[in-house]
């Protein structure tokens, strides 16, 4: 906590260079005390702990405010951010603070939470000459409290190099595993992304399946050991099935338990921390807090649905908890699977647009010939037909989701084989 004279005017806030899409920000393995006193700063606090730019960050909480923090820092080290709520009268907040900065490390920054109508430019220029480093006056929404933790910490912050995104279905049997399977075949193959393609679903994953995969050491082997699992560990067992996809494989059945260990997930999830790939989520669609919890630290997540009455309602219900989980994120892309069947009743997809309150789904139409031929030989969509209509649909989700890890020709199969053919002659 520093001792530092600041000459301010007003509560504006500095405006800071915003994130890059494709490079959002990822904090340092950082300790964080939080001293709440309100309900309304703890449930601000619970949801923007989920912000995968604070997937590093050790969080605890502790009870007694501004006073409960002087007492433990005298025995105690102080953490790398303090965040402090108080709405105590501004002189006995201030006398508080200049205790607390005899008892806290130069290095610890600083989040002030409090003040009121009276008070507030006042308070917030004595806090600031105090050493604290960012000031917020509730009520205030999730965005803003991430917003200023990434400010406070923006000079050794670092750009995440890589992606991670969930695909999870909106119940079971609407396909995403093989809509994330082929996506990721595309990111690799038309996009030159390094991918890895990494099977959660314990119980009924495909993933070994629909790659032909059957002597190959994979995560379950490792669990059954009962040894640690980090990303080395993860590392070593990918299996790499072409120049830029690695997949990372389980061994599933019906009696494994439904959910990895969370240092497994975290360890597969951090992969994306520290090179420039792409980390697809293959979810169980059975939901639980270890789905919830994986998917929080996603990105970003594609829904797939059936364009049935039923599915709608998967859909509708799956998008208001997403949402909650990831107040502060962008909305799911939604994947609406096998459209078009004879003979069966279906939603538009204006229902879909409607129902979710979304702008944009994708179509893959109902073509069950090109997707069993696929799965029978171990390989994809990709590989039968590139410039098909369902490949295409497929290389659409890729793009939305692959941002600037794209380091492919956006042209069709097509155009770059005439393009080839015209150089060889």
């Amino acid at each position: 906590m520093r001792d530092e004279q600041y000459d301010l005017t007003d509560l504006s806030v500095t405006e800071t260079e915003p994130e890059s899409p494709g490079r959002p920000l990822l904090l340092p393995a950082l300790e964080v005390h939080m001293f709440l006193d309100t309900l309304e700063s703890h449930t601000a606090m619970r949801r923007a702990q989920r912000n995968p730019a604070f997937s590093r960050l050790k969080w605890t909480h502790r009870d007694g405010g501004l006073s409960g923090a002087i007492q433990f820092y005298k025995t105690a080290t102080s953490p790398d951010l303090l965040i402090i709520e108080s709405h105590r009268p501004r002189a006995e907040v201030v006398a508080g603070l200049k205790e607390l900065a005899q008892e806290c490390r130069t290095e610890t920054r600083v989040l002030f939470i409090g003040g009121g109508a009276e008070h507030d430019v006042e308070l917030f220029r004595e806090a600031i000459k105090l050493g604290v480093n960012d000031f917020l006056v509730p009520p205030f929404e999730p965005t803003r409290l991430i917003t200023a933790i990434k400010d406070i910490f923006k000079d050794v912050s670092g750009l995440k190099l890589g992606r991670t995104t969930a695909f999870i279905g909106a119940g079971g049997g609407t396909g995403s595993s093989t809509i994330a399977q082929n996506v990721s075949v595309a990111m690799a193959r038309l996009m030159k992304t390094e991918v890895v393609l990494a099977d959660l679903d314990p119980q009924f994953g495909t993933v070994a399946l629909n790659f032909d995969i059957w002597d190959a050491y994979t995560l379950t082997d490792v669990l059954r050991r009962r040894g640690p699992v980090d990303e080395q560990l993860i590392e070593r067992i990918l299996k790499r099935v072409d120049t830029h996809l690695s997949l990372l494989l389980l061994e599933p059945g019906v009696d494994n338990l439904p959910n990895l260990p969370v240092a497994a997930i975290n360890s597969i999830i951090n992969l994306a921390n520290t090179s420039a790939r792409h980390i697809v989520l293959d979810m169980s669609h059975i939901w639980g807090m270890r789905v919830k919890r994986t998917i929080s630290q996603a990105d970003q997540v594609v829904v797939t649905a059936m364009p049935t009455l039923a599915g709608l309602q998967h859909a509708i219900g799956l998008f208001e908890v997403l949402r909650r989980v990831r107040p502060t994120e962008a909305d799911p892309i939604l994947v609406l699977n096998a459209t078009g069947m004879a003979k069966r009743q279906e939603v538009s997809l204006e229902g879909f647009r409607d129902g979710l309150g979304v702008a944009e789904v994708v179509e893959i139409p109902f073509a069950p010939r090109p997707f069993s031929r696929a799965q029978g030989s171990g390989t994809s969509l990709i590989h039968e037909d590139p410039d098909g209509l369902i490949a295409r649909r497929i290389l659409q989700v890729a793009r939305q989701i692959n941002g600037d890890l794209d380091h492919g020709d956006p042209r069709s199969g097509l155009h770059r084989l005439r393009d080839t053919l015209r150089r060889w002659w």
